[in-house]
């Protein structure tokens, strides 16, 4: 099984930095491959325990991003074709428009949805005594 984890994991990277968007062969083959070696990947990382990944994804900066990324999420694809319309390398393209989406996403997490959800507390019904 390690070995197909190591071959998914070489996969994806494979998809990553040698399929363009304007690539056909990424929305024929890349897409699909990418989608099950990250789908295997996850598989693993369920099934087992106690593994260097797992102590890697504990790390605070990483459950930073757990929680700001419902609005990464929803920044990240404007974003990228923001970055993809202004700079001409996919290179570039990439780091502004992940820079990008994370700065957007923190303000959006800490500005709206932090406050949205201190509100919650308020229109909850609390238990009535029988």
């Amino acid at each position: 099984f390690k070995v197909l984890v190591a071959c998914s994991v070489i996969a994806s990277l494979i998809v990553t930095f040698s399929l363009s968007h304007e690539d056909r062969n990424l929305y024929v083959f890349g897409l699909p491959v990418f989608s099950l070696a990250v789908a295997v990947m996850l598989f693993w990382l369920v099934s087992t325990n106690g593994t260097i990944i797992h102590k890697l994804l504990e790390n605070s900066i990483l459950r930073w991003i757990g929680n700001v990324s419902y609005a990464l999420y929803l920044w990240h694809y404007l974003m990228y074709e923001y970055a993809k319309k202004e700079f001409a390398t996919s290179g570039i393209q990439i780091f502004v428009g992940v820079t990008l989406a994370f700065v957007l996403a923190a303000v959006s997490y800490y500005c709206v949805e932090q406050p949205f959800l201190r509100l919650k507390s308020r229109f909850q019904s609390k238990p009535t005594a029988a």
